[in-house]
């Protein structure tokens, strides 16, 4: 029924000729002529690709109704071919035209009872006793016959097998496959029952059908497109002895696989010699997208495919293993001939410790991440072609899945993927190309990232870019310096400390600092450097001035230097500066100017033993912080004269910060600190006018001034004391006569009959 398509062959060339329904099968001289330059012709006659079978209870198969199929591959058990009247004492044949191509070809055998199989080399329909590749008639027999076929010999040759079953069980199974191929066989159910339906040899485990069938014949499904399942076997060479992992992937279905038949779980790791090692895999599919691949690579390395198209689907033109994801090819290709509209896939296992790893890739044109199966970065599709990006991952000890996906659709290709542990004195680099507002502009994408063990860049020809540098530092406790090479804004802490400037002194703490840079350049060659050293360990204020009374702006002078040190063998204050109005000396009024300035100044001062401290600041108007923490904040813009503050501390080094600004006429700055506490007199009632501060001396003796020869012999009007001091006030030289006695903590805003009538004091 239907139409027979016959082939002449003759020395002149090949005929067909399509013969219709039930029309007279009478040669004619005159035939088609059609040429088949490539194709051998016996591919497309009956039988190609597919065996025609018999089964009989007699070996002359007398009366037996043929029969086709694509996958020699039976297994009956107890039972036999179904139509048979008995199920031993059976016989069956197999017949049909097959590619057998040049190579080593490994004809393989799993029968019970007797097999014989011919492959017709020399095409006589002749099967002779040299042409049998499988000779066992006799008795069960399962093993692999290596034949060199040479490529005379290759193409398409008739193929008979014959079985002979006696008792007992049933088996007859035939297939030929070289070395690193896989023989694949498919069945129309989920669990491999029954015969198969497709044999075929296949170079990889590597599919993406979709919704389609596995194969198709004539745009009739062979296979169908749900609830099917496969089974792959062959001999796969191991380039070299090492620990290999097992990469598999199975969509809308499961997937086993087994190494010298020994089962493997997906992502498991075992050992294996170099050399060729039995692989067994099985796919069973339910519904929906139907997606399977299979491979092996050394740990820490990745297995890359590359495909012919843009989505990654159908089986992959080619394979490698790789040491890691480093690609530039330009306007080139991994694949031969493939410079555009290609794609690719690299997966693999990783060791990792515990910590945060930052994932840095560099693409064009597409590219996604997963790790242990979660997605971790996706490609924008309204994106730039050229990009890079960064995604941080907390990650746990051990082996880890990573799997890449990247796409190339014209111009250049590029696909670059590392990953480093994050770690303290190492910086991340981010550059935005061609774009000086990428650092502004959270929508803006880098175009590169790489990491810095300092932050340090030359361009080489780049010019109107901007740059972030980011990453944790290690300092000691003290002053330091940082200087920029170009203006830029630098973060410590997440706190701005330099605003388009290129200079700061700041005290650091001991420990870990986040520091970010941020510049933006609009020149040639500009050089990017940031630096900071360690200015002075103890004993001296450090710091710079600004010609102005808000600390803005840059600093009109940055090497500032002070001696902290006790004023006197008596009084305890560490810092005292003095001013007076018109002297513009450059060592005593800042950025030459006496009445218009403000400073900022660090230092790291030592205390003995772990006490309350009292603080005693002095000038128009001051702040203070000690180890960072807001002490004395007089910052009003008024001359106020003393402030007090009290802290815990211990003993060991302390940093210290101070601020303060001049609101015109004579500068005068005093700071002082002890365990015992301050008093301070004043000029004016309510503590204004001049101030005057002292406590117990250095000794720890009491402190006692007689006033007569100085200008403050009876002005004192208002006295302010802090901590554990009393203060005793008299009206006459040599601390005699009437007298005011204050405790601390207290404040006097009028001293009553004393009023400007104290002439000697006494702190104790």
């Amino acid at each position: 029924e239907g139409e027979i398509t016959a082939f002449i062959k003759t020395a002149l060339g090949f005929w067909k000729k399509v013969l219709a329904e039930q029309e007279i099968c009478k040669w004619d001289a005159l035939f088609e002529k059609t040429w088949y330059p490539i194709m051998d012709p016996k591919s497309l006659a009956f039988g190609a690709d597919t065996f025609k079978g018999w089964y009989s209870t007699s070996s002359d198969f007398i009366g037996s109704t043929p029969f086709t199929e694509n996958a020699l591959y039976h297994d009956w058990g107890n039972g036999g071919p179904s139509g048979l009247s008995k199920t031993d004492n059976f016989f069956a044949r197999w017949e049909g035209y097959f590619n057998v191509d040049a190579g080593l070809m490994n004809f393989c055998t799993e029968a019970d009872d007797g097999m014989e199989v011919w492959v017709d080399w020399n095409d006589d329909e002749k099967l002779s006793k040299d042409e049998k590749v499988i000779d066992h008639a006799d008795a069960p027999w399962t093993g692999t016959v290596a034949k060199e076929v040479s490529g005379a010999d290759a193409g398409y040759h008739k193929i008979r097998v014959d079985y002979n079953e006696k008792t007992g069980n049933a088996k007859a199974k035939f297939y030929w496959v070289k070395d690193n191929e896989y023989a694949a066989w498919y069945w129309n159910n989920e669990n491999l029952s029954g015969d198969p339906v497709l044999f075929r040899r296949e170079n990889s485990i590597d599919y993406n059908w979709g919704t389609g069938s596995p194969y198709k014949d004539k745009d009739k499904n062979v296979v169908n497109p749900d609830n099917f399942s496969v089974r792959w076997e062959g001999n796969i060479d191991f380039p070299i002895t090492d620990n290999y992992t097992v990469i598999a992937n199975a969509v809308n279905g499961t997937v086993s696989v087994s190494v010298d038949d020994q089962p493997k779980a997906k992502g498991s790791s075992f050992s294996v010699t170099q050399g060729k090692h039995r692989i067994k895999a099985e796919y069973k599919h339910s519904k929906g997208n139907a997606e399977v691949n299979i491979g092996f690579a050394p740990k820490g390395k990745f297995l890359a495919r590359y495909f012919k198209n843009t989505d990654r689907t159908g089986t992959s033109a080619t394979t490698a293993i790789e040491d890691k994801i480093d690609h530039r090819w330009g306007n080139s290709g991994p694949i031969a001939g493939v410079n555009d509209n290609f794609s690719a896939t690299w997966e693999g296992y990783f060791p990792f410790e515990n910590g945060n790893y930052d994932f840095i890739a560099h693409v064009n044109d597409r590219m996604w991440i997963w790790i242990d199966g979660e997605q971790i970065y996706a490609d924008r599709s309204d994106g730039p072609k050229s990009k890079a990006f960064l995604v941080t991952r907390k990650m746990t000890a051990g082996d880890h899945h990573i799997r890449v996906e990247y796409t190339e659709y014209d111009g250049n290709a590029t696909a670059m993927l590392n990953w480093s542990k994050q770690k303290d004195n190492e910086f991340t680099a981010t550059y935005y190309d061609g774009n000086p507002k990428g650092i502004s502009d959270p929508n803006a994408i880098p175009t590169r990232i790489e990491k810095l063990s300092s932050i340090a860049y030359s361009p080489q020809g780049e010019q109107n870019f901007s740059a972030s540098y980011e990453g944790w530092t290690d300092f000691d406790n003290g002053i330091y310096e940082f200087s920029l090479t170009t203006v830029g804004n630098l973060w410590i802490d997440n706190v701005l400390t330099i605003d388009q400037g290129t200079k700061m002194i700041l005290p650091m703490n001991k420990g870990r600092h986040l520091i970010r840079l941020e510049v933006v350049v609009s020149g040639n060659n500009p050089r990017i450097n940031l630096v900071w050293s360690k200015v002075k360990d103890r004993n001296g204020l450090v710091g710079m001035a600004f010609a102005n009374q808000n600390l803005s702006g840059t600093s009109c002078q940055d090497n500032l230097y002070y001696w902290m040190k006790p004023y006197d063998d008596k009084h305890p204050i560490y810092f005292y500066h003095y001013i007076p109005d018109g002297w513009y000396s450059e060592k005593g009024a800042p950025c030459l100017s006496s009445s218009n300035f403000s400073v900022r100044l660090f230092g790291v001062f030592s205390l003995q033993k772990d006490a309350t401290y009292y603080f005693m600041a002095q000038a128009d108007d001051m702040k203070i912080w000690v180890d960072g923490q807001p002490l004395i904040n007089d910052w009003d813009g008024k001359q106020t004269g003393a402030s007090f503050a009290e802290i815990k501390l211990a003993q060991g080094d302390h940093l210290i910060k101070v601020e303060y600004r001049n609101l015109g006429g004579t500068s005068q700055v005093m700071i002082g600190w002890n365990t015992d506490g301050w008093a301070c007199v004043y000029k004016d009632p309510k503590f204004g006018g001049e101030t005057l501060c002292r406590s117990k001396d250095i000794s720890g003796a009491n402190y006692e001034l007689d006033l007569a020869q100085t200008p403050w012999n009876d002005t004192i009007s208002s006295v302010k004391v802090s901590g554990n001091i009393k203060f005793t006030g008299f009206n006459k030289r040599g601390y005699q006569g009437e007298s005011i006695i204050i405790k601390g903590p207290t404040a006097k805003d009028s001293l009553g009959t004393l009023d400007n009538r104290i002439s000697s004091f006494r702190i104790e």
